[in-house]
């Protein structure tokens, strides 16, 4: 019996949690730089805390307080696409980065959150680009406090950055696979180069 062969033009996929992941790896990368000049550039009389940890999560998981400073980037969500059948779809992702600290007295708590959130900003705005970060632009930022759930009466305090990401090509409409489940897909055929050659009255289209 002979195996199935199928065409096939995938197109390409970009799914939440590549973007998620993009966020995660820049802000990995360029935190320790990016903390590292502020306090200079401000001469603050301390070093700003390297995070520790870089979590994906949704919007209402537990922040863990024993972790902190932590970024977290929410699942982002899609918000608005343009595509059709000629064209791959683009996408419009709504990113929150939010960077939660904690302090001992209010006032202190407060700046360090609008300190990390003025970095993250940053970060994400001079770093964040290629694959599925076309474009990056920020919308809005608050910061909102977190209950403390040591019970050892600190202030927690999250501030929150809004992002819109741009994604060229999510997926590709009426492509695809012409048979399901074949042993072999070959990519289809697509003419990169054609040739016109005049015989006489005859034209000859030669495509490659």
């Amino acid at each position: 019996m002979s195996a199935t062969v199928g065409i096939a033009n995938w197109g390409p996929l970009v799914i939440g949690s590549d973007v998620d992941d993009a966020l995660i790896s820049t802000l990995r990368t360029w935190m320790p730089t990016y903390l590292r000049r502020i306090h200079d550039d401000r001469s603050m009389t301390f070093m700003p805390a390297l995070p520790r940890s870089y979590t994906n999560a949704f919007e209402a998981q537990e922040f863990l307080d024993n972790q902190l400073p932590a970024i977290v980037v929410t699942t982002v969500s899609l918000q608005a696409t343009l595509g059709g059948a000629n064209y791959p779809y683009q996408g419009a992702w709504t990113a929150l980065v939010a960077c939660v600290v904690r302090g001992k007295r209010p006032a202190a708590t407060r700046f360090l959150a609008h300190l990390y959130t003025g970095v993250v900003q940053q970060v994400v705005l001079q770093q964040a680009r290629g694959g599925a970060l076309a474009n990056v632009h920020l919308m809005s930022a608050r910061p909102f406090p977190v209950p403390d759930a040591t019970g050892q009466g600190r202030y927690l305090l999250a501030g929150e950055s809004t992002f819109s990401v741009k994604t060229d090509e999510i997926v590709q409409a009426f492509d695809g696979p012409d048979v399901p489940d074949a042993d072999t897909y070959l990519d289809e055929a697509t003419v990169v180069e054609v040739d016109i050659e005049v015989l006489g009255d005859e034209v000859i289209y030669t495509g490659g």
